[in-house]
């Protein structure tokens, strides 16, 4: 069980000491120190150079037991310090033998036995009493835990010190050792407020860098750790199995850069409603928690792994960070280069809106292998039926619209007029509508599409080529839209038999720069009908300018179907220019 690849240097002795002293800390059901006894038995196993840990235990061990002085209620610690020294001393001459680990544990347990039965004889005959003293289920108890830390020992080590050999454990089995390891070393220091902080924060982070069933794990092992360290158990950890069911459902909701926030309010209030006081310990943890990066804690969280994984694991996780360093450092390069282009001509202004748009598209696809990682799936929530009819003067029309879907569960409404009628506007209106659509697949946000359109334009016609253009973008998922409108017609919804008008005046796009990039914020429920219409249409009836005709034409209409609503109201629309001269008319009809 010798790890040939294990290396001793500086770094090694100083952790290794670090860790040797709080394990010879752990005293559990009272008095009794079966971790010390464990780490010698496994340490020995690695390599005879950590015979130099055995000391450091044993000082720990009678440091423990003076710091508590008169308050000790347990028993001391000197048998079980005799059977770690003994099993120090038994490995020692023994290592060219090579035991399995289970041969191991049933030696370390005898030796562990023998020791405190002697001890207590011992006791006895020099105080003259009986050994009435003799506690067998106490025993029991710390050869249980002695047989548990052997094992997470073991585990721990074969992945800590030698990972390239570590290929039999599974990777849980794996964690779940460093998790009891890790938990039973910062429980040692035994200050209650400084041991709690330090658990929380290390559940938050393994609730926030993997998922909410390995926080309840690791929130277990705390609990049942200081039960045994302290014979109770503490009312904070039933706040924490709570926190942790809700946070999983909650969380998931919110982007993923607002889910770190949310996590430590979450885990910070439960906290305090359950245990009815002003946690200290919880207050700083969930604070240190929140103020540090996503991006350290990201890469922090992946090293462990990384060092503590099998190799293939290691391997994917290795990958994964390297293409998210890869990732920052091409959003750096394209925001700096569109702040270089971002003052000059329509055309750099164009190319600058480029480079901040492919800035935002990398930090999207880092959200998203995130949101992969923590398993978050986006559920679309509603459907959106979409119908457009139209009436064109000549042969083209100079109106162009178009439905899509983008980002997943957004669903992208968009109606153009081009500056004139028939053929001459079509050209105008058409490259709106696709270049718009085509940013917003891509990945541009909408800000950045509708600057980067405009400017091509400006580019283009220095100024003297624009059109209308009225963009509603639906988020399925929570059924919310925002309304754009650049030059555009009013927009009319629908909603319970009641229906709304939206205006906002604004120059058409392609006029001037910069654009100004506002709209209205609407939450649509089911059955709404949002109706969007081209000048044509809003401009039938001079003597009606609020659309009223639409109106109560929409109102009449008891059809959920939106390609009959369309048609309905382009009917009406040519009915009412009468023998007059047409314009081109144009409607996109949707029914959440």
């Amino acid at each position: 069980m010798e790890f040939a690849c294990n290396r001793i240097n500086f770094k090694t002795v100083l952790a290794t000491l670090t860790v040797a002293f709080f394990i010879g800390r752990v005293s559990l059901f009272g008095g009794v120190f079966p971790a010390g006894i464990a780490f010698i038995t496994v340490m020995l196993a690695v390599s005879t150079i950590y015979i130099y840990t055995l000391p450091v235990m044993a000082g720990s061990m009678c440091l423990a037991y003076i710091q508590e002085g008169s308050s000790w209620s347990g028993t001391d610690p000197y048998g079980d310090m005799a059977a770690m020294i003994l099993c120090g001393i038994f490995f020692l001459f023994f290592h060219n033998r090579k035991f399995t680990i289970n041969q191991r544990t049933m030696i370390a347990a005898a030796i562990t036995l023998t020791s405190r039965c002697v001890y207590e004889m011992a006791a006895a005959y020099i105080n003259l009493t009986t050994l009435d003293s003799l506690d067998w289920p106490l025993m029991g108890k710390e050869l249980l835990a002695l047989v548990i830390y052997i094992r997470v020992f073991n585990a721990a080590a074969g992945a800590v010190l030698a990972p390239s050999e570590t290929t039999g454990p599974v990777r849980e089995k794996i964690g779940l050792s460093v998790a009891v390891a890790a938990v039973s070393i910062t429980g040692a220091i035994g200050v209650r407020p400084v041991v709690f902080a330090i658990w929380f924060f290390m559940i938050a982070v393994t609730a926030y860098c993997r998922d909410a069933t390995h926080a309840i794990v690791i929130s277990a092992i705390c609990d049942v750790f200081w039960r045994c360290f302290h014979g109770t158990s503490s009312s904070v950890f039933t706040s924490l199995f709570m926190a942790l069911v809700i946070a999983r459902f909650i969380v998931a909701a919110f982007e993923v850069k607002y889910r770190k926030y949310v996590l430590a309010i979450i885990l910070f209030v439960c906290i305090v409603i359950t245990t009815k006081t002003f946690d200290i310990s919880s207050a700083v943890s969930m604070a240190v928690f929140a103020v540090i990066p996503s991006d350290f804690l990201g890469s922090i969280w992946y090293t462990i792994e990384k060092t503590v994984s099998p190799e293939e694991v290691r391997r994917e996780d290795e990958e994964l960070l390297s293409l998210r360093r890869h990732l920052r450092t091409k959003r750096e390069l394209f925001r700096s280069l569109g702040r270089v282009c971002s003052e000059g001509s329509p055309v750099q202004r164009a190319v600058a809106c480029q480079f901040e748009a492919l800035a935002r598209v990398t930090d999207r696809f880092m959200d998203e292998t995130r949101q992969e990682e923590l398993g978050v799936r986006t559920d679309c929530g509603c459907s959106v039926n979409v119908a457009v009819a139209g009436y064109a003067m000549g042969q083209v029309s100079g109106d162009s619209a178009l439905s899509f879907s983008f980002d997943g569960n957004r669903q992208g409404l968009i109606l153009s007029d081009g500056m004139g009628k028939g053929e001459e506007a079509a050209p105008t209106s058409q490259m709106v509508v696709s270049t718009l659509s085509k940013l917003l697949k891509a990945g541009f946000d909408v800000d950045l599409a509708l600057r980067t359109v405009n400017e091509i334009l400006m580019a283009e016609n220095d100024g003297e080529m624009f059109a209308s253009l009225d963009l509603t973008v639906i988020n399925r998922s929570n059924r919310r839209a925002h309304i754009f409108k650049m030059g555009a017609s009013s927009t009319f919804v629908k909603h319970e038999g009641r229906v709304a008008i939206i205006k906002r005046p604004a120059p058409p796009i392609g006029v001037a720069a910069p654009v100004r990039l506002e709209y209205l914020d609407l939450k649509l429920a089911k059955g709404d009908v949002l109706v969007m219409v081209s000048d044509g249409v809003s401009d039938c009836d001079r003597n009606d300018r609020d659309c009223r005709w639409l109106i109560e034409r929409l109102t009449e209409i008891g059809s959920s179907d939106p390609g009959v609503i369309a048609e309905l109201i382009i009917n009406k629309a040519v009915e009412k220019y009468g023998i007059k001269e047409r314009d081109d008319l144009t409607v996109l009809v949707a029914v959440v």
